[in-house]
């Protein structure tokens, strides 16, 4: 089981759930497409890179958004499924260097 130790010396379980998630979807191929769930789920790894400034997390995200939108700007892999906005707040937040920032 994967523990880490905040500053605090308390257990920061937002950060060992990143770093879980991250261990099996080793690749942003591996989290999946274009949807809610994946979004909602980088939203919050977002936010503990916010907080931990550690760089594979926005790294991650970075890829996932590459991945899904192209050169310029427009959703490449959508599915047929809806342009949720999470997905969108995720680009916007993220600012992937494919999108203009």
């Amino acid at each position: 089981m994967l523990y880490l130790v905040s500053r605090h010396g308390k257990t920061d379980w937002s950060a060992g759930m990143v770093e879980s998630t991250m261990k099996r979807y080793p690749t942003t191929k591996d989290l999946g497409s274009w949807g809610y769930a994946e979004p909602l789920y980088l939203s919050g790894q977002y936010l503990v890179y916010k907080r931990t400034r550690d760089p594979r997390y926005l790294q991650y995200i970075k890829d996932w958004v590459d991945s899904h939108v192209d050169t310029n700007g427009v959703v490449t892999s959508a599915n047929g499924k809806a342009k949720c906005a999470r997905s969108s707040l995720i680009i916007s937040t993220a600012c992937s260097p494919r999108i203009f920032c």
